[in-house]
């Protein structure tokens, strides 16, 4: 798809993609945005941050859009595939991977 237009619309700072067959999506709420519009994008392009801007600022939300000829539909069906883009992670806390458990059972 092509970036259709990268920046504030309301409080949200937003990315819509136009697609081919009339189809947008739009990723908003993203703290900040890191393609310029007329930018071409494929599946694992990067297009910004998410979190802190949308209603309440909430590091942890996205939206995700999705409407074809217009018309907002459900973009379940489209999770059935592996994410087209990406977010970069945000203050992203270190994980540990724990050890294993003993269970006690048999030796």
């Amino acid at each position: 798809g092509v970036v259709a237009f990268a920046g504030r619309v309301g409080r949200s700072l937003s990315v819509p993609i136009e697609h081919p067959a009339a189809r947008r999506t739009t990723y908003a709420y993203l703290r900040r945005v890191t393609v310029a519009p007329g930018t071409p994008v494929r599946r694992g392009t990067v297009l910004g941050e998410s979190g802190g801007t949308g209603p309440g600022h909430d590091r942890r939300v996205l939206h995700f859009g999705y409407r074809r000829a217009g018309f907002p539909e459900d973009p379940a069906p489209l999770f059935r595939s592996p994410p087209r883009f990406s977010l970069a992670p945000v203050d992203r806390p270190a994980c540990r991977r724990a050890s294993p458990r003993r269970t006690g059972g048999p030796r």
